[in-house]
């Protein structure tokens, strides 16, 4: 009977730390795998602009819950192209580059219960809301970020939106003479979770 109860025991803790790791989590994040993009309207047009350098990491914060994922990703502002170095440099100038050279965001909620790896079908989405503190310019708030979880094959697709506001991070406005930029910034991103880049 103890012989019994030990397997199913037994059991039950491989099969919560399989599907634990069929995130295929832990990963370190990078451009490789990860896409950051953000969005400024203008009375002119419509600015679009890119990270084009990224390093973080995800991981499980416990290996028998598949949903408790966790994440730190920073990325330099160096590293935000909009097509037009003048314009990347007076953004470098209004978020003070050189006293707070990078943005930080730290993934703080979990996965919830419904987006479970093991019942995801293939192509399936799986609505959620990532939730986690931005820091720019030393200034850090916490964001929520409108997310779904996509199955592809073997691997997991999450991606999101979500809009934040320069004088909320006491940035500068960043509007010159001849055109305003307005104080919404839209942010997309989307991570690839592929078990070729999973960290043993």
């Amino acid at each position: 009977m103890k012989l019994r109860a030990f397997v199913f025991g037994l059991f039950f803790l491989l099969q919560n730390s399989a599907a634990a790791e069929t995130w295929n989590l832990p990963q370190h994040l990078n451009s490789s795998t990860t896409q950051i993009t953000f969005e400024v309207d203008s009375t002119w047009h419509l600015i679009r602009g890119v990270v084009k350098q990224i390093e973080g990491n995800l991981w499980i914060e416990d290996p028998k819950d598949f949903h408790t994922v966790r994440g730190k990703i920073v990325l330099p502002i160096s590293a935000f192209d909009t097509n037009n170095e003048s314009r990347d440099e007076e953004l470098r100038t209004v978020m003070h580059a050189e006293t707070s050279p990078d943005v930080a965001f730290e993934l703080l909620n979990s996965v919830p219960l419904l987006c479970d790896p093991e019942t995801l079908k293939e192509s399936q989405k799986c609505p959620f809301e990532i939730s986690g503190d931005l820091t720019i310019n030393n200034v850090t708030r916490n964001i929520s970020l409108k997310s779904e979880i996509t199955s592809i094959g073997s691997s997991y697709k999450i991606s999101g939106t979500t809009t934040i506001r320069w004088a909320d991070y006491n940035v500068e406005d960043p509007s010159i003479l001849i055109a305003k930029l307005y104080d919404d910034v839209k942010i997309n991103f989307s991570v690839l979770l592929d078990p070729t880049y999973t960290v043993h």
